[in-house]
């Protein structure tokens, strides 16, 4: 939650009102499965609060740091987890054309794509990737839609992509 800020609030507000889904990712990055309950509770409740308040939305979605996450984790929260299956590793390689091939090569229709807005190159990525894809077809769209999720109860469900969920 240190990109949440009162000067990033108009940005997220906007992403919102384009059709975004802005989730939670913790308040530090913490590995949640080294958690205390408590300590889960901060990360967790904090950063939606956070995000609720500059926002206006309460986050249905979480993308655990590290993809870390078990089982009885998700239970404990009225989130649903979001994972992925391609991974470019845009963290690790920083480069635009590494990351944009990786994730031409390996996606498919109802995959989930890990990207992190950190990046100068991973941005640069994604919109040569969204170029593409829109040309080939391929309908971008939130995790709500590809699940349907809208006004659903969020029950601790784990998702990696359109066909894969636990």
């Amino acid at each position: 939650t240190d990109f949440l800020t009162a000067e990033t609030g108009d940005m997220y507000r906007r992403a919102i009102e384009l059709g975004c889904e802005i989730g939670i990712h913790t308040t530090n990055h913490s590995d949640l499965t080294k958690l205390t309950s408590e300590e889960l509770d901060t990360v967790i409740y904090d950063a939606a609060d956070k995000i609720e308040t500059l926002t206006g939305k309460r986050p249905t979605l979480l993308r655990p740091p590290y993809g870390a996450l078990t089982r009885d984790i998700a239970k404990q929260y009225p989130f649903s987890f979001i994972l992925w299956n391609v991974d470019p590793y845009d963290w690790k390689y920083r480069d635009r054309d590494i990351v944009a091939d990786h994730i031409l090569e390996n996606v498919q229709s109802g995959d989930i794509v890990l990207l992190h807005e950190l990046y100068e190159s991973s941005y640069e990525a994604f919109c040569e990737v969204a170029d593409r894809l829109t040309e080939e077809g391929y309908r971008l769209v939130t995790i709500s839609e590809l699940y349907g999720l809208d006004g659903k109860t969020f029950d601790g469900s784990i998702y990696y992509s359109a066909g894969q969920i636990r």
